[in-house]
This record gives structure tokens, sequence and C-alpha cells, in this order.
């Protein structure tokens, strides 16, 4: 986090590892879904405005980084067998969340007591 005058910025870099899982339709194969190694970046600019007012605007996953997709093996299958499953294109197992990156804008206000 850097504080210049009323400014501040915070940049957060998130690094997860990989991970897996094995999949199957109705206990027949199992097939391997893997997510390699991601890196996301947050970032919010927020301004003091007064003492107790401040304005930020900032983004989640700034470069919309998105996980691996699910193994198109298990989702042939899963398509094979008519099951809802098969409309999902990422693993629901992914640490950085299947949604991608969004932005947003935001005020604070704090209430001070008079004593």
């Amino acid at each position: 986090m850097w504080r210049i005058g009323g400014w501040t910025i915070n940049l957060r870099e998130v690094i997860v590892g990989s991970s897996s899982e094995y999949g199957t339709e109705d206990g027949g194969d199992y097939f391997k879904t893997t997510i390699g190694k991601k890196f996301t970046t947050d970032l919010e600019i927020s301004e003091q405005i007064t003492k107790g007012f401040s304005l930020s605007v900032g983004a989640n996953n700034l470069f919309n980084v998105y996980p691996d997709k699910m193994n198109p093996q298990l989702v042939a299958a899963q398509r094979a067998g008519l099951d809802n499953a098969a409309v999902q294109k990422y693993p629901s197992f992914s640490p950085i969340g299947i949604n991608g990156g969004y932005c947003y804008a935001k005020a604070d206000f704090t209430f001070r007591s008079a004593g």
C-alpha cells in the first residue's frame, strides 16, 4: 500500500499453485481436470476527501484471468449421460473463481461521536 498525500494505492498480486480433481459420470471412467499455476492482480485507488469521507475505485482480478477449462473427456461423458453439469465450462474447485474480473467504486463515510 502506498500513501501519497490524500491518495492511497493498494496493489495485490495473488499466486495460486496448480490444483486438480478427478471427476466421473455415474461411477464410470475417472477423468482428471487440472488447473495450472495462476496469477491474479487486484488494484484499488482511494482519495481521502475529508477526514471522514473517501472515494475508491478498483478492480479484483484486473486482467480477467480464468482457470483452465474442464477436461473435455469428462464434459463429453457428462453430455452423453445428459448430466446438467455438462454446461460447466470451468471447474468449480478453482481457487481463483470462475467469473473473471470485476471493477467497482465505493464511498466510505465514518461517523464520529461528539464526545
